[in-house]
């Protein structure tokens, strides 16, 4: 899978191949599968470039629960697809990672010494809560969409 996380970067990707995704999945068992199709880890300059037909022919060679990395690029409009196509975990790590950093900068650049780390955190905590209500409405909004 392409993308960069935790300073290491990986400029292409290859999508995973729906039969060895059948072959890995007959072979291990597994509970849930995350497979590549286009997303990528870390910040996104752009919409991800999702390829659907190669999440579809994964999505028919396995009868597991499918995870999709690299969330946080998807866009809302692309979900209900997913959806429809097997994908029942989206990672989304990355905008809540650059979310409670940005919101702990601004914070702590504007709190004093004396102050409570507890009340230079919650707002960072809070932050966090906000996207993930946000992403949680539109994944259920857009499943209801698929279903």
């Amino acid at each position: 899978m392409g993308g960069t996380e935790d300073g290491v970067s990986v400029e292409h990707s290859n999508h995973t191949d729906p039969e060895e995704a059948a072959y890995f999945y007959k072979e291990t068992n597994v509970y849930a599968l995350a497979v590549s199709f286009g997303s990528a880890r870390g910040q996104y300059r752009s919409k991800a470039a999702l390829d659907f037909d190669v999440l579809h022919k994964i999505y028919e060679a396995v009868d597991v629960p499918l995870v999709l990395h690299g969330g946080t690029g998807v866009s809302y409009d692309d979900i209900g697809v997913l959806i429809e196509n097997g994908i029942s975990k989206i990672n989304i790590g990355t905008i809540l990672n650059v979310t409670y950093i940005e919101k702990g900068k601004e914070t702590f650049s504007e709190s004093s010494l004396d102050n409570s780390l507890r009340n230079v955190l919650i707002p960072c905590n809070d932050k966090v809560k906000e996207i993930i209500k946000e992403k949680i409405y539109h994944f259920n909004n857009n499943r209801a969409l698929a279903n």
